[in-house]
């Protein structure tokens, strides 16, 4: 028998070589996972011809088939749906002991511990089904009007384009995998019985296998599921339109629209949460009244009901999540669907959409008497359905994190006037050397903020009066705080239902502007040095983060750090031949 203490004189060496020597494991982990193979096939086919209806008209035409198999598991191993009034090994007893002490929320018939997961078969082998062959048809033109003599374009398309599920939509393995514990209090005598020569003895501290499916639709009870929706297929709808107009030899101005509106986008949805929509609090500021009913304790009608699983070598896994062990369970748990479950969420759900439309407008004038530049500015709006409020519950739809409604660039190139070549200076070579050769270059971008998300909070006002400033400095709120309740007793939970929006404000927006300037040295006909100095952020504008959104912080509204990098110099030396 060896004791531990902090008395012995310290050792000046090999200490840590003959605790490894003599001492055992104080802790670790075996972990066996299943090997899987997932296969899935996509075929596309595509068909485009240009029709030259007339010397000035072209028509294009096209279409796009694809065909594509889920994923399988090449020996059905992943859970490949849900049966939602399955009989599993908790229904019947559950139903019993529930009925002996029932909560007045819900009445006795009314609880229905139903359902349960199946496995992959040979006659189903994959967890969703797309449709078996998409189109994506597209058609566009081009026409030049006979008076603008080819200074004019008009062109225009529209199309359908898919978005495939073959992006590894796999199943849920559950029981595919094992982990053991290494148990330091298994003793004999007062010995251990595990060393470090097998810290995992097979007769008192044995390695789990995986158990696989074999408790069928008492798979994963008392913990939560995942499975696959009825998908549908995602896929945008893309129209455009634009106007391209030339003046003289180097002036080109465009004008565009461009819209996208994409549908059947998919996400995952609690649909255990839906029953429990109806309970939650309609009020701003935390009910306590609501929150104590819903959290409030009962007897737990599952207790000892789930199977314990046993694994091909012998060894019992019981079942020790809280809804098999505990004695009480909270009133929201017996309200959810499917109570047997902590949660049963849906994945690849076909809800979500988005709207994109943009105004664009582009000035561009080609190089000549050394300067080029391109101005584009964009007008745009990205919303959609895209996130819940409430678990369960409908998709809010807003702006989305996309969304950047106004977008300026402009990129300019000037070569000086000055040297061989040039307007001015050009005749001594001395004056070539000296003044010739410069050219500068410019970059300027301005960017909407993002749209600062949010989480539920209690908010008095209207939605007008936020007076945001993003780029508010010295500690002040970046926008109106004074109509947000920051009473930290009355901040609502997740038993109020949430009504204020996802996004709302937006944070400090990009305004940036890079300068460069070089010049050249030719040395002989084909070589040029090219010393040149870069400026990033040459102005030095902060662009600050996103406001702090909690109202019971201490600097709530506050900006407190930056988002951009500050003004960065950079030389470089080029060597051209």
């Amino acid at each position: 028998m060896v004791t531990a203490g902090n008395s012995g004189a310290i050792q000046p060496f090999g200490g840590a070589f003959a605790l490894f020597d003599l001492g055992l494991p104080t802790s670790g982990t075996e972990t066996i996972n299943s090997r899987f193979q997932y296969n899935n096939w996509y075929f596309a086919e595509f068909a485009q011809d240009d029709w030259k209806v007339l010397p000035n008209f072209t028509l294009s035409m096209g279409i796009r088939l694809i065909h594509e198999t889920p994923v399988d598991e090449s020996q059905n191993r992943q859970i490949a749906g849900f049966n939602s009034t399955a009989i599993n090994a908790a229904t019947v007893q559950a139903e019993k002991n529930y009925a002996a002490a029932p909560s007045s929320y819900l009445p006795a018939a009314s609880f229905q511990p139903v359902g349960g997961l199946y496995y992959a078969s040979p006659s189903q082998r994959n967890g969703y089904f797309p449709a078996p062959l998409y189109w994506s048809p597209r058609v566009g033109f081009a026409y030049s009007p006979g008076f603008s003599h080819g200074t004019m374009a008009i062109r225009g398309g529209f199309g359908v384009y898919i978005n495939p599920f073959n992006d590894y939509n796999a199943g849920q393995a559950y029981g595919y995998s094992a982990t053991s514990t290494y148990v330091v209090s298994n003793l004999t005598n007062g010995n251990p019985t595990s060393t470090l020569q097998d810290p995992f003895d097979p007769n008192v501290n044995p390695i789990v296998q995986p158990y696989g499916s074999s408790l069928g639709v008492n798979t994963n009870l008392g913990s939560g599921i995942i499975y696959f929706a009825n998908v549908r297929v995602p896929y945008v709808e893309k129209g455009s339109i634009d106007i391209q107009k030339q003046f003289g030899r180097s002036w080109m101005v465009e004008v565009g629209y461009l819209t996208a509106h994409g549908v059947h986008y998919s996400y995952s949805n609690a649909i255990s949460s839906t029953p429990l929509l109806p309970y939650l609090s309609h009020q701003q500021t935390l009910d306590k009244t609501v929150t104590n009913n819903l959290t409030q304790a009962v007897t737990n009608p599952f207790k000892g009901l789930f199977p314990a699983a046993t694994t091909p070598n012998g060894v019992t896994v019981p079942n020790t999540t809280s809804l098999n062990t505990s004695s009480t369970i909270s009133v929201a748990q017996l309200l959810q669907a499917y109570p047997e479950y902590s949660s049963v969420t849906q994945q690849l759900v076909p809800g979500q959409n988005s709207s994109f439309n943009a105004l664009t407008l582009r000035l561009e004038k080609r190089m000549s008497y050394g300067l080029q530049f391109n101005i584009n500015y964009e007008y745009s709006r990205q919303l959609g359905a895209q996130s819940q409020l409430n678990p369960g519950g409908p998709l809010w739809y807003g702006e989305t994190s996309s969304d950047f409604p106004q977008h300026l660039a402009a990129t300019v190139i000037y070569q000086l006037p000055f040297g061989r070549g040039r307007r001015f200076m050009n005749q001594s070579r001395l004056m070539d050397e000296i003044f010739g050769g410069y050219e500068v270059t410019s970059i300027y971008q301005f960017l909407s903020g993002t749209p600062i998300s949010w989480g539920n909070v209690v908010y008095t006002g209207n939605f007008s009066d936020f007076n945001n400033h993003p780029h508010q400095a010295n500690g002040q709120p970046s926008f109106n705080i004074a109509n947000f309740d920051r009473t930290s007793a009355d901040q609502p939970n997740s038993y109020n239902f949430r009504t204020f929006p996802a996004y709302l404000l937006r944070s400090d927006g990009n305004n940036n502007f890079d300068f460069s300037v070089l010049k050249n040295f030719t040395l002989g006909e084909h070589m040029v040095l090219q010393p040149r100095v870069d400026a990033f952020n040459a102005l030095n504008h902060v662009q600050f983060s996103s406001a702090n959104v909690s109202p019971t912080s201490s600097s709530f509204g506050v900006v407190n750090s930056q988002l951009n990098a500050s003004r960065q110099l950079q030389g470089g030396l080029h060597f051209i031949f």
